[in-house]
C-alpha cells in the first residue's frame, strides 16, 4: 500500500533478486498497470558499493516508492540490512519501536506530514541519520548539524554520508 496523491492506493512493488523493480498499479476499469525497470540503469551498482556498510541496520523513511526501492536497493548492495521502508510517521513510528536500528535516511517531506517527530525520536534514542531530501531550508533550521543529501543523488554519495 503507497500513498498517492494523499490517498491509499493498493499499488504492489517489488525488487527481483536480479536488480528489477516492479510495480503493479490496479486501473478504475479493473486491469492493471505494470511498470519495469532494472535498477542498474540508474547509477551506481551493487558490485560498485562493496560491504562499506555490512550489518548496519539502516531504517528508511520514504513516501515515493520508487525513491524508497531505489534507496533500499542500493544500501542493502554496500552491505546493509534495511529497515523498512516506511511511507508515512505511523509506520516510521512501528518500526522503530519493533526494531534495533543503527542509522537512518529519512526523506523530510512525507505527503502531508514531516519527518521532524521521527528525527526527534531517532536524536532521543541516540540514532544517528541524515536528511535525502529536496526539502533542504526547514530540516537545516529545525535540526542544525544533521546531514542532508539533495535529491536527486547518485547511490555512492548517499551510501558514503552514511556514518556506520
Amino acid at each position: 500500500m503507497f500513498l498517492t496523491k494523499g490517498k491509499e492506493s493498493p499499488a504492489e512493488a517489488t525488487l527481483t533478486l536480479a536488480g528489477v523493480f516492479q510495480l503493479r498499479q490496479p486501473l478504475a476499469d479493473g486491469g492493471t498497470k505494470n511498470h519495469t525497470q532494472p535498477f542498474e540503469a540508474h547509477g551506481l551498482g551493487r558490485e560498485t558499493m562493496g560491504d562499506r556498510l555490512e550489518g548496519l541496520r539502516v531504517l528508511i523513511v520514504e513516501d515515493d516508492p520508487i525513491i524508497a526501492l531505489d534507496v533500499a536497493y542500493h544500501l542493502r548492495g554496500a552491505g546493509a540490512d534495511v529497515i523498512g521502508p516506511a511511507y508515512n510517521l505511523a509506520h516510521a513510528a512501528r518500526l522503530i519501536e519493533a526494531s534495533a536500528i543503527d542509522a537512518a535516511v529519512l526523506d523530510y517531506r512525507l505527503e502531508t506530514e514531516t519527518a521532524t517527530p521521527v528525527a526527534y525520536r531517532l536524536t532521543a534514542l541516540g540514532v544517528p541519520f541524515l536528511f535525502h531530501t529536496s526539502s533542504r531550508g526547514q530540516p537545516e533550521l529545525e535540526h542544525p548539524g544533521v546531514p542532508i543529501v539533495d535529491k536527486p543523488t547518485r547511490p555512492g554519495q548517499l551510501v558514503a554520508a552514511i556514518k556506520p
